[in-house]
């Protein structure tokens, strides 16, 4: 917008625009209400009533629905934890040898060289993260600290 004449043009098409879109928002000349509203002749007893219509149609395309049967869900018995085995694998050590590490671990006073994936009285070694070795025994975890 180079000239000053496009700016003053673009401003004026601007206002007017704007002018229409307040005009027929606020100063309508319509005194039809939008929405027609239905209503009901209601008859007033000396108790509260209150009428609805109901005649339209399904929203949802649903035929009626028809009760079914309720069937009361049995309480399952609770759980019971599974009993941990004693852990008493204790860390002594670490060797690194050929691009692999190997972790020296105590179990019964005997000393047990391991890798990742092996296993020594039915404890799998299976990774090490986190200054931890973490093993597993029938689906239960263990971790020993480094």
């Amino acid at each position: 917008m180079k000239s000053k004449f496009t700016t003053y043009l673009l401003i004026a098409a601007v206002v007017v625009i704007w002018g229409l879109i307040v005009k027929r928002i606020f100063f309508s000349d319509d005194k039809q209400p939008a929405v027609q509203v239905r209503t009901a002749p209601v008859t007033i007893d000396d108790k509260e009533t209150e009428v609805l219509l109901l005649d339209y149609r399904d929203p949802f395309g649903m035929r009626e629905a028809t009760p079914k049967s309720v069937v009361k869900p049995t309480p399952k018995p609770a759980p019971q934890e599974p009993q941990l085995e004693p852990f008493n694998i204790h860390f002594v050590g670490t060797i690194n040898h050929d691009k692999r590490t190997f972790y020296i671990v105590e179990l019964g006073g005997s000393q047990y060289t391991i890798s990742v994936g092996s296993e020594i009285d039915g404890f799998r070694l299976t990774a090490v993260s986190g200054g931890q070795l973490h093993f597993v025994k029938n689906k239960q975890s263990y971790y020993l600290a480094l």
